[in-house]
């Protein structure tokens, strides 16, 4: 998952609202929404090589989603799956029992990656560094924040920028209406000018175009782009309606899957 938008208690219907683009390698199996945890009846995709998922939640509101940390030489098979991560906290199913499971966990364990998680109450997002002794974590405060593959807030994620603009009209939107500019958000092909963007280093996987390529909001190219999106509105009651879309947001619609929630 590269890019997440969250609507944390800003939107006048809503008191949560979150749309993620998952993007990963085409020949990287996953599958769509199905039961992931019995005990909290967390509901999300999973990916079948790792096992874990990169984007969930459950009935009462409560969601995760997963990032990679961005590296410009590839990652370590070695260590565990980063969707574990994002597994383990919809089983635990509250920011209080997250708070625990990051606060123990070492960071060493899993290449880099970023977390975001929360309800309609509250969000917050935590820093996974492989180099690190710990996870950092800290609440996030009302208002739209868009984590993609680095800490919120890096300059050198200026499609996150263009996230939080596209976010206008879905905040005009009623609870009923949303899923159109939530779509139009999510199929966003527009990438900042090559020169605006820092070159990767020497010895990167990636070249100059591939990083501007990847700053798009739903990506493109030959081998790698944006497999799915998921998207989610909740209240203080609880999930209002949650929706997937098989394939990019370009080209697959929203469906909403909330029969998969008990």
């Amino acid at each position: 998952m590269c890019t997440i938008v969250v609507l944390s208690r800003v939107h006048p219907d809503a008191s949560l609202v979150v749309a993620a683009n998952r993007d990963e390698f085409y020949n990287r199996e996953a599958e769509a929404p199905q039961v992931l945890v019995t005990e909290t009846g967390a509901v999300g995709g999973r990916d079948v090589k790792g096992g874990g998922t990169w984007f969930g939640a459950t009935p009462n509101g409560f969601f995760v989603g997963l990032t990679n940390q961005r590296t410009f030489r590839g990652a370590d098979p070695s260590l565990s799956s980063r969707g574990e991560i994002a597994l383990e906290v919809l089983r635990r199913g509250t920011i209080a029992g997250v708070q625990d499971l990051l606060d123990s966990l070492d960071p060493g364990q899993y290449n880099p990656f970023n977390l975001i998680y929360g309800d309609p109450r509250g969000v917050e997002v935590a820093y996974a560094r492989t180099e690190a002794a710990k996870v950092e974590r800290e609440p996030l405060s009302t208002g739209i924040h868009v984590l993609t593959n680095d800490r919120l807030g890096s300059k050198e994620f200026p499609k996150a920028q263009r996230a939080e603009a596209l976010s206008g009209p879905v905040l005009g939107a009623s609870e009923a209406t949303l899923w159109e500019p939530v779509r139009t958000l999510l199929s966003d092909h527009a990438v900042p000018p090559l020169a605006e963007l820092e070159p990767p280093p020497a010895d990167s996987l990636f070249n100059h175009a591939l990083v501007q390529a990847l700053q798009a909001l739903c990506i493109h190219t030959p081998t790698y782009g944006t497999r799915s999106a998921t998207a989610l509105v909740a209240n203080e009651g609880g999930l209002l309606d949650f929706r997937f879309a098989d394939g990019a947001p370009c080209q697959a619609p929203l469906k909403s899957a909330m029969h998969l929630f008990r």
